[in-house]
């Protein structure tokens, strides 16, 4: 049985002060493999940032929440060069913001109700936190799992756990 890494998710906590949702996800893409079926324009071989979703213990995503201000691509002005190359827009549009925009108005505008976050820039910040910190490939390398054309057991997959 053959199983490809499409995507890989982390609970990350946060310190709250009374949101909504209960967790996090930061959600991750491998884009090779986002990509065999689809168009789309590969930024370097690592994981691309999907989103980071603020989450209910009875596993509803909560979105759209109301309040929070509008988008404003010039908030990411400070980090808009490790945006382009960490939470890319895979399909490639010449103007990545629109995928930003909508991860903001999607996810976070809610996850602002969290300290730590509270604004765009550090909305988006947070993730690209959490991406260095977490280190997917990284992992996956510990266990003997690169990018390649070779396939492996599910075995060494339960291992990455413990590797994190």
């Amino acid at each position: 049985m053959q199983f490809r890494l499409i995507l890989i998710s982390t609970l990350v906590a946060l310190s709250m002060a009374d949101p909504d949702w209960d967790y996090m996800v930061f959600s991750q893409e491998w884009p090779p493999t986002f990509c065999m079926d689809k168009q789309c324009k590969i930024a370097k071989k690592d994981f691309n940032i999907h989103g980071l979703w603020p989450s209910k213990y009875s596993h509803e995503q909560v979105s759209d929440c109301q309040g929070a201000p509008p988008f404003d691509a010039q908030n990411l002005i400070p980090i808009r060069s490790k945006l382009d190359l960490e939470w890319s827009d895979l399909f490639g549009k010449s103007d990545p913001t629109q995928f930003w925009e909508h991860e903001w108005d999607k996810h976070g505008t809610c996850a602002i109700e969290d300290d730590k976050i509270k604004t765009e820039l550090n909305y988006f910040g947070v993730g690209l936190a959490i991406k260095q910190q977490v280190d997917t490939l990284n992992h996956l390398a510990k266990i003997q799992v690169t990018p390649s054309s070779n396939s492996y057991e599910v075995s060494p997959n339960f291992e990455m756990q413990s590797s994190l």
